[in-house]
């Protein structure tokens, strides 16, 4: 029985083959087979019973639980089969047997309410299943089920703690499916006990149904059975909603799991579910509950719809009730937010949705009872309302629309309801469904309507009563309305054609039709209604109004849709007749209202869509009735033309799936359900004006405007439409670019002329003028007969409004097209405008203040010497207040900020002539200075500035004598206002930096003392007058130049770095050689910016005194260049190629390949650039090729054959990183590229020659303003982006004026210097400009034009929640910064540059240059250190490997003598060891042996400390062989000292001392026995050292030093093994002191020991330091209080830069112990971080091969983490007491 199947399968087979014996067996066999399962039964039985020990199986423990439920499944099998009850040969012992069975499970509840186990309780679920099979009663089950005993110490009788609840939560799922198979007896018994036993009757019921609505197996069998049951007996049921809540609810659900299992009961002739119908009627009509249940109730409303027609009545019946009793009059009578509110709406929703399900008529007719009232103008839901009306029309039949239709219609007919709700039916009921059904619905509902439509608006208007009018208006209105829908959705031949149906009907079947008449009926009625004469008229003003806006609109429907003429539009809507009273225009504006337009809004106008009745030329071409099945094309939706492979493999683009693109969320096959999409299926839409700023935009049926008062008008959305058809079918003549119409067309001009005529009201003309703006592209080419009522419209008016700002926007954008002419009447015009504008600019909110600044700058601009200077009016802003006894007043800075808009465009504020003087005007603005606001004060020094710089150009008298006025004011700032005095003139300065001469001194004196801003400003002004000051080192030495450098502030660092490039020219050499360690400091400078200006400084210095023969000159140029080459590898990519580019030139490196290669090793060597050396000496070689012709050459001149090969543009973008650049298929693979280009990608991302740039962003940077990089072959700024962030960071000129300033180019935009041969020979172009300027963007027309716009703003009114607004405002703009500065790192961290480009045809493509090549490795090798060292080995190789046929055999001499000198003095001067560098020198050194001879001791030292043993083992064996090979021995021996080594020897000593490292004894054994002469002792030590016995070894090591009486005196090297082996023994036996004194000795025999002498000797650093520090900081920690010798040395070495870069890249390590053990946890974080970087580098350069080396390594792992652990805990916890045990932690690390 292990196996699962047959476990599973045995009982079915077993019961299928006794159901087989049962019928076919013959009747002797079926007997004896009978007989035998009897005795089996009474074997296993007990007293001769075969069942009465199954009663008490859940009472004992010492049954086998899984055996019995065997033994019951085999009984059940039986009993199925018919065979069991045949061995009971009485059918009342089974009855019996099965209650007894029963009860047994039932009994085990006791009084515990615990749980059977899950053994117990299987087996009790098999009991009670052999006794349902059993034929247990009903009575026995059910009364188990509601039995109301309580369980353990309940006290209450609650259904949760009976012993009924508990057995049946036990077993539900078993008691579930028996009671659904017996649910035609079960069920009658169950709710007879509905009264009695309400709970469990409804706990039982619930989860019962519940279980048979989720099994779908269940459901089926069982499912309409058990309905029919309950549905029968459902009266014992009815009584429960007029219990409690509870049952209320109980009841609910249990309609509610009724439907779910057989939904049909309802809607069958089935008169059982009468009894449920009622109930759920009686639900709704309950005026007990509240309208909270009754929502529960309406969820079912979809099922009860479909009801036969007589329960439909009653249904309407009960939702009436319902409606009456529980919704409000009002739908806005409850407040929002309150319970009673959120009722309300969740009803109301689920109402709507009932609607959209059932497309019921009759829920329709009762919304429209809720929604229609005469006291529901708006429904709060109404937006949701319309939505679902149409979604319901939608949704239902086309044979059933025209029914729905006729629902609202009925009500507008009807006499029997109010004017108001008759209205309201048509317009927000009837008018949205029309605009949504089928074209068929739509005419059926016309054709039946029209003849009735028609006469109601030919009816003549009675105005003998007040009701009978209304009653006509709004008849006739709501007409208008309908037929406006018809000729907007109904091309023309339903209309307006003979063969329309709609006009035959109209004309009642009349022969001869010229389809025109309906129309003609139509026009001719609207035409009166829209001309009527309302002068004198006094009833219903408001509604007969907007009965004219309907009349309005619906003649734009009917021209629109049945004529193209302009003549047609110019009669019918366009024209009036003044002596006959006919004014349109009058009639649709209302001229009691008073448009109140604000400066500062509420709340912002939302922007909604309206429909537009107008027929645009693209929908009659080619339409989709919206009515039309939804898996149609639909034209809204977007896809891709690779959407026409979607059957092909081919369509499936890998990087659609990179979701860490965000700009790409297209997918192919998802949005058209996998059916092949129609190309040009977007949408038309027309953006008016820019897209960015458009209020408005017009679609086929609908336009999206902003609410304001004038567009929320009735036929504005109509008008701005109807323009926007006549422009785009061209019915109004286009006027071509460059062309000056004569005149205006017909329409317009009558717009004109009403908005030039005296008697026009003043609401029309601001109605005509937000139409205008609204179009204004169409206004456009005729703007110059606009300009002057429109400016006489805003300088009418009361303020600078918002609508005010949208005019003057709209004039200013038609400036390139029109602007006033230098005439009488256009200057006074343009006057008039300006001062208007200036007069409104003043406002006490900021952000409106700048806006006006701005509108004001935009207009001066636009209309430059367009007007007269109104030099009052500026003066009277100046002073406003007097600052003398309102000091902190504010009131004068917009007169100051206005002067400086003047002066800002090179424009006089003073005029001849005027009422003030020059110079009073000039005063005070000065004056302004004076004030104690910042705001103000700082403002006004700016705007003084622009004025001293304008006044020297046009009238240097008055600059001199107005300069003095200035000068005495900041002396009266200097002594009582410092902080003033610094602020105004840095402002001053921005523009006239002479105003800053007479008080140099003065910043000078107060520079020390300044801080935060006042000191940049400070530092500012000093530097652009640096040059003037006399000593100017020596004074800013004096007062903290160093300390400003050296100050950890980066706008502070920059200016003062500018101040150092500012007087750099007159320094000194010995000031110089003060500066330069400042200056190298920078250059760990996070910001971009100002290791760039220190690269500028540091390279004049280099140049500069490179030639000059002063003694400081070697020391400034050996400082300056180490600066320079680790600029070399500087992270900001404009930094390093301008570095590269300075030393790529020929007067620093040769211009000759092999010269320049020779060179690199000589002069472009620094100990401490070795990391990056390969990186970019490789660059420098590799440089030499772009400059030959052959760099752009193809290697294989011709293709493989005849091809036609095309370009492949490769999306490089750093967000499709993961996306494959070069597809397999590249014509089939559309969709990313598509998808790009509809996000906004643009191909300008393509560089010349096929090269992608490396930026997303489109801003192109001139070859001028970035260095050239060579393996682009382009000057683009590729990495632009962190320029940009660091000059943003560090940007200090902050203009104190409100407005932007289209000035001179900045400091930091100016022209870098070009690095050439003479760059620090003079002086540095644009380093210190005479004249500083704000910001200068040059601007396309289409750019101006999008700044113009975005003048349109909205400002909110400040409210008591401003405060929170903002906060939270600025939290989001905080996060955005963070997730920008996040993206800008991930896309230079990610960043991909493509260094060639790719063609694909059938052949692959050979034709391949060398540059697309060499480019790609050049910049991998940058990146990659083990191929920079392949890729630097094998080109220096290269190059030498021609040298011969380049220069003479002296030439070549000198050059590899040069080489060889070289690279040992790199050996040997290297404190880092970096492997990639060390092991592409012996690369060189193996690959060309006899040409380059390294120093053996120099490999062995350099090879065991970069862990390179292998390769200085392989290098010194060729050496020993090419020896070999060259010197042959003598005969005859030559008498020589023994002591005198030979250069073999030597070369097998360093041999044997890396074979030692690695601990390959084996091999040195070999060396010393076979190749050297060693003695005896020295052989014997070494056999203890490699059997680990240290302490032998160490003795005999002293004894050999100790032994004198020599046969043979040791040679010098076997001396320094025994040396070198004899410090390792004490290392190894921990014997600190003996290692120390061994050291020390060798070092400085004085006593003390001068440790600094281990600086003198390189062999002293490479061979005893490393012990030295180790035993010191052992004694150290072992509490040796003598060592402080040590803490001294280092604390001396870390203040020498190259000392402390030799002990942080050896001994970081030792280092963080110190001070650890001074308690100094932050440094010793720090070297222990820098340590385990340190290993991770010695790590990775470790070969795998080198076993020994990486286990060893790997044991310095865990001291670290340990170490980093534990500084880490003490840190976080502060736990300061736990560093008593710090000596034994230490001491277990070491």
């Amino acid at each position: 029985m292990a196996d699962i199947d047959n476990m599973i399968q045995l009982p079915i087979e077993t019961e299928q083959l006794l159901m087989l014996f049962k019928r076919l067996l013959p009747a002797k066999a079926s007997t004896k087979l009978k007989k035998y399962l009897s005795n089996k039964l009474e074997k296993h039985g007990s007293d001769g019973d075969a069942f009465s020990h199954l009663t008490t199986l859940l009472t004992e423990e010492s049954y086998d639980h899984m055996q019995y439920k065997q033994r019951l499944c085999g009984y059940e099998i039986l009993w199925k089969s018919g065979y069991l009850e045949d061995c009971l040969h009485d059918s009342s012992v089974s009855s019996k047997l099965a209650e007894e069975l029963f009860n047994s499970v039932f009994k085990c509840f006791g009084k515990s309410t615990q749980e059977l186990d899950l053994s117990k309780a299987d087996l009790a679920k098999r009991l009670m299943s052999l006794s349902f099979h059993m034929g247990l009663s009903d009575n026995i089950v059910l009364k188990a089920m509601l039995d109301q005993s309580l369980m353990g110490k309940a006290r209450s009788s609650s259904i949760g703690n009976t012993k009924g609840a508990i057995f049946y939560s036990q077993f539900k799922d078993d008691l579930n499916k028996h009671i659904a198979s017996k649910s035609s007896t079960f069920i009658p018994l169950l709710l007879s006990h509905a009264t009695t036993g309400m709970t469990s009757v409804a706990t039982v019921l619930i989860s019962l149904l519940d279980q048979v609505g989720k099994d779908k197996d269940l459901r089926k069998r069982h499912g309409p059975k058990l309905t029919d049951a309950i549905l029968k007996h459902w009266n014992h049921l009815k009584h429960w909603n007029s219990v409690s809540l509870e049952t209320l609810q109980s009841l609910l659900l249990v309609i509610k799991l009724i439907l779910l299992i057989d939904s049909k009961k309802i809607t069958g002739s089935s008169k059982d579910a009468n009894g449920l119908f009622e109930s759920y009627c009686s639900i709704l009509e309950d005026k007990s509950t509240n309208l909270q249940y009754k929502s529960q109730a309406l969820d079912l409303l979809p099922f009860f719809t479909a009801v036969e027609d007589t329960q439909v009545v009653r249904l309407k019946s009960s939702l009436d009730e319902m409606v009456g009793s529980n919704f409000p009059t009002k739908s806005s009578e409850y407040p929002e937010g309150t319970p009673r509110y959120n009722d309300y709406v969740t009803a109301f929703n689920k109402l709507l949705t009932a609607l959209e399900l059932s497309g019921s008529l009759v829920l329709l007719d009762l919304l429209i009872s809720i929604v229609c009232r005469p006291s529901e103008e708006k429904h709060i839901l109404e937006d949701e309302m319309q939505s679902s009306m149409m979604t319901f029309v939608k949704r239902l039949p086309k044979d059933r629309q025209k029914l729905a239709l006729d629902v609202p219609y009925t009500v507008f007919t009807s006499d029997s309801y109010r004017t108001v709700s008759r209205r309201s039916a048509i317009e927000r009921v009837c008018v949205p469904m029309l605009r949504s059904v089928h074209h068929s619905a739509l005419t059926e509902f016309f054709c039946s309507h029209i003849k009735d439509i028609v006469p109601l608006i030919e009816a003549k208007q009675s105005k003998s009563s007040e009701s009978l009018l209304e009653n006509q208006v709004v008849s006739a209105m709501c007409c208008y309305q309908m037929i406006e829908v018809m000729y907007s959705r109904l091309p023309k031949d339903d209309v307006h054609t003979p063969n329309s149906r709609i006009n035959e009907i109209y004309c009642g079947g009349k022969a001869n039709l010229k389809g025109k008449e309906m129309t003609t009926a139509i026009i001719k009625a609207s035409t009166s209604s829209k001309n009527e004469n309302m002068s004198g008229e006094t009833m219903l003003l408001e509604l007969r109004r907007q009965y004219h806006c309907m009349v309005y609109n619906c003649v734009i429907a009917v021209i629109s849709c049945t004529q193209t003429e302009e003549k047609f539009y110019n009669s019918f809507l366009f024209n009036e007749d003044r002596a006959k009273g006919q004014l349109p225009f009058d009639n649709l504006i209302d001229p009691l209202r008073e448009y109140n337009f604000e400066i500062e809004l509420t709340v912002l106008p939302a922007r909604k869509k309206r429909f537009v009745a107008i027929r645009h030329k693209a929908r009659t071409s080619h339409t989709r009735e919206e009515g039309d099945d939804e898996n149609e094309w639909d034209p809204s939706q977007n896809y891709l033309a690779s959407q026409y492979l979607s059957d092909s493999s081919l369509s499936a683009d890998v990087s659609q799936y990179d979701f860490t693109n965000s700009s790409i969320s297209t997918f192919t096959d998802s949005q058209n359900g996998g059916k092949q999409s129609r190309p040009g299926g977007r949408r038309k839409y027309h953006n008016i004006g820019d897209p960015e700023n458009a209020s408005v935009q017009v679609e086929e049926d609908s336009i999206t405007m902003e609410m304001d008062e004038l567009n929320c008008h009735e036929t504005m959305a109509a008008l701005t439409a109807l323009i926007q058809q006549m422009y785009d079918a061209k019915i109004t003549a286009r006027i071509e670019n460059g062309s000056h119409p004569s005149g205006l067309p017909v329409w317009m001009k009558f717009l004109h002329d009403k908005m030039n005529h005296f008697t026009t009201h003043i609401n029309v003309k601001l109605f005509i003028a937000k139409l205008i703006v609204n179009t204004e592209h169409v206004f456009r080419p005729y703007a110059m007969f606009w300009l002057a009522p429109l400016t006489e419209l805003v300088v009418s008016g009361k303020g600078l409004h918002y609508f005010a700002v949208d005019v003057i926007v709209t004039l200013l954008s038609w400036s390139p097209v029109a602007s006033p002419q230098d005439n009488t009447v256009d200057r006074a015009m343009a006057t008039s405008l300006v001062e208007f504008v200036m007069q409104h600019t003043n406002h006490p909110k900021n952000q409106v203040l700048k806006n006006n600044l701005e509108l004001l700058k935009t207009l001066v601009e636009c209309w430059k010497n367009k007007f007269d200077m109104p030099t009052s009016v500026i003066y009277e802003s100046l002073t406003k207040s007097n600052l003398m006894v309102e000091p902190k007043s504010t009131d004068n800075a917009a007169g100051v900020q206005m002067i400086g808009v003047f002066l800002a465009n090179n424009i006089s504020p003073y005029v001849a002539g005027s009422e003030v003087s020059k110079e009073g005007l000039y005063e005070a603005l000065a004056k302004n200075i004076n004030s104690s606001s910042k705001r103000l004060y700082s403002g006004a020094a700016e705007v003084v500035g622009m004025a001293l710089k304008f006044l020297s150009e046009t009238d240097s008298q008055c600059e001199m004598e107005y300069l003095k006025f200035i000068s005495q004011g900041l002396s009266v700032l200097y002594s009582s206002k410092p902080d003033t005095f610094v602020t105004c003139i840095y402002k001053m300065h921005l523009h006239h930096v002479q105003v800053a001469d007479p008080f140099v001194n003065k910043l000078l004196f107060l520079l020390p003392r300044l801080h935060g801003e006042f000191k940049i400003y400070c530092l500012e002004v000093i530097a652009s007058r640096v040059q003037d000051i006399d000593n100017g080192f020596i004074e800013l030495k004096n007062k903290g130049l160093f300390s400003i450098l050296s100050h950890r502030d980066e706008s502070v660092q920059s200016v003062s770095l500018q101040l150092v490039k500012g007087m750099m020219i007159k320094l000194q050499a010995p000031e110089v050689l003060q500066l330069i360690p400042s200056l190298i400091s920078i250059g760990t400078h996070p910001s971009a910016l100002c290791r760039s200006t220190m690269y500028d400084i540091l390279m004049w210095f280099y140049d500069h005194y490179k030639t000059e023969e002063i003694k400081e000159s070697g020391e400034i140029v050996r400082a300056t260049k180490d600066a320079l080459l680790l600029g070399l590898s500087d992270e900001d990519m404009k930094n390093r190629l301008t570095i590269q580019n300075f030393w790529s030139h020929e007067s620093r490196l040769p211009d000759n390949t092999v010269d320049r290669t020779v060179s690199l090793l000589d002069a472009m060597y620094s100990p401490s650039t070795e990391c990056q050396y390969l990186g970019y000496a490789t660059n420098l070689i590799l440089e030499m090729t772009s400059k030959s012709p052959d760099f752009n050459r193809e290697i294989f001149e011709h293709p493989l054959s005849d091809c036609k090969f095309e370009d492949v543009q490769i999306t490089s973008s750093w967000r499709q990183r993961h996306a494959a650049m070069t597809p397999m298929f590249v014509d089939t693979q559309m969709s990313t590229q598509s998808q790009l280009a509809a996000a906004g990608s643009s191909l300008d991302d393509m560089m010349d020659g096929g090269q992608l740039r490396e930026t997303q962003t489109t801003l192109q940077f001139s070859a001028t303003q970035a260095p050239y990089n060579w393996l682009t072959q382009s000057s683009l700024d590729t990495y632009s982006d962190a320029l940009t962030i660091a000059t943003a960071t560090t940007e200090t000129q902050q203009s104190s004026l409100l407005f932007s300033v289209s000035g001179t180019k900045t400091k930091k935009e100016r022209k870098p210097p070009k690095a050439g041969p003479d760059f620090g020979r003079g002086f540095i172009g644009g380093a210190l400009p005479k004249k500083r300027g704000l910001d200068k963007t040059d601007r396309a027309s289409d750019d101006s034009q999008k700044e113009i716009l975005r003048l349109k703003r909205r400002f909110l009114k400040d409210q008591a929640n401003q405060g929170l607004l903002f906060a939270r405002r600025e939290l989001r703009l905080q996060n955005l910064r963070q997730e920008a500065m996040k993206e800008r790192k991930a896309r230079r961290d990610n960043q991909v540059t493509m260094y060639r480009k790719y063609r694909i045809g059938d052949l692959p493509d050979i034709q391949i240059k060398y540059s697309y090549i060499i480019a790609p490795l050049q910049a991998l090798a940058q990146r990659d250190p083990p191929l920079a060292r392949m890729l630097f080995s094998s080109v220096f190789c290269a190059i030498f490997s021609e040298i011969e046929t380049l220069k003479s055999a002296r030439e070549v001499n000198t050059t590899l003598e040069q080489i060889t000198t070289s690279m040992n003095g790199i050996l040997e001067g290297s404190s880092k060891y970096y492997p990639p560098f060390i092991g592409s020198l012996l690369d060189i050194a193996y690959r060309m042996p006899g040409k380059v001879q390294l120093d053996a001791s120099l490999i062995d030292s350099s090879c065991q400390t970069s862990m390179l043993q292998p390769m200085g083992m392989v290098l010194i064996e060729d050496m020993l062989i090419r020896h070999n090979a060259d010197e042959r021995r003598p005969t005859k021996r030559a008498k020589t000292q023994r002591n005198v080594m030979s250069e073999e020897t030597n070369l097998w000593m360093e041999l044997a001392s890396l074979y030692k490292s690695q601990e390959d004894y084996d091999v040195l054994h070999g060396i010393f026995s076979s190749k050297i002469g060693t003695h005896e002792i020295t052989q014997k030590a070494l056999e203890a050292e490699s059997r680990n016995d240290f302490q032998e070894a160490a003795k005999l090591y002293n004894d050999a030093f100790s032994k004198e009486d020599w046969d043979e005196d040791p040679n010098e090297l076997e001396q320094n093994m025994w040396e070198d082996s004899l410090l390792k023994c004490f290392n190894h036996l921990t014997k600190w002191q003996d290692l120390e004194q061994s050291v020390t000795e060798q070092i400085d025999e004085s006593d003390p020991p001068n440790l600094n002498k281990i600086w003198d000797n390189t062999y002293y650093q490479e061979h005893y330091f490393p012990f030295l520090i180790r035993s010191k900081v052992k004694q150290l920690i072992e509490g040796d209080e003598s060592q402080q010798s040590l803490l001294q040395f280092i604390d001396n070495a870390m203040k020498h830069q190259q000392h402390k870069t030799f002990l942080e890249s050896r001994y970081s390590e030792e280092i963080a112990l110190l001070y650890l053990y001074q308690e100094d946890y932050d440094r010793a974080a720090y070297y222990t971080s820098k340590a385990l970087q340190v290993y991770m580098q010695e790590w990775s350069s470790i070969d795998t091969l080198m076993e020994s080396s990486r286990k060893m390594k790997l044991q310095s792992l865990q001291k670290l983490t340990e170490l980093m652990e534990f500084i880490t805990f003490i840190q976080k916890d502060g736990l300061l007491e736990i560093v008593i045990i710090l000596h034994c932690i230490c001491y277990g690390i070491l």
